[in-house]
């Protein structure tokens, strides 16, 4: 993945991909599984900790889980975590042996983004 190198190539693309998000699923639509991605930051250190696991949906039970370690390169800027958070969560989801359907809970658009605390726990 190619993360941009200012926020302002950051915003643009982000703005630009946004244009394309299909915000209803196909009629066939019928998951199985579900996957969650989280990550953790160090303290005082760019690096980061992707962990994801899928799940099935019926039954709750955990198929598989998967983590990674890597460093954040962009910078902490509220509403564009993902610059920050996605080269080390692809590669946690690169570790798994099957594919997540790619869906994603929308989050609110800039100016907001995402919030601090809007996570269920904190990592110190």
């Amino acid at each position: 993945m190619l993360v941009p190198s200012t926020v302002e190539e950051a915003v643009a693309l982000q703005s630009a991909l946004a244009r394309s998000v299909v915000r209803t699923p196909p009629p066939d639509f019928s998951p199985r599984t579900a996957a969650g991605l989280d990550v953790a930051y160090a303290v005082d250190s760019p690096r980061v900790a992707a962990a994801v696991v899928t799940v099935d949906i019926a039954t709750g039970e955990v198929l598989e889980s998967a983590t990674a370690v890597g460093e954040a390169t962009f910078p902490y800027v509220p509403g564009l975590f993902a610059f920050r958070e996605l080269p080390t969560l692809l590669s946690a989801l690169g570790r798994l042996r099957t594919t997540p359907v790619p869906r994603h809970t929308l989050k609110p658009a800039r100016p907001r983004g995402v919030r601090e605390g809007d996570a269920r726990g904190e990592v110190r």
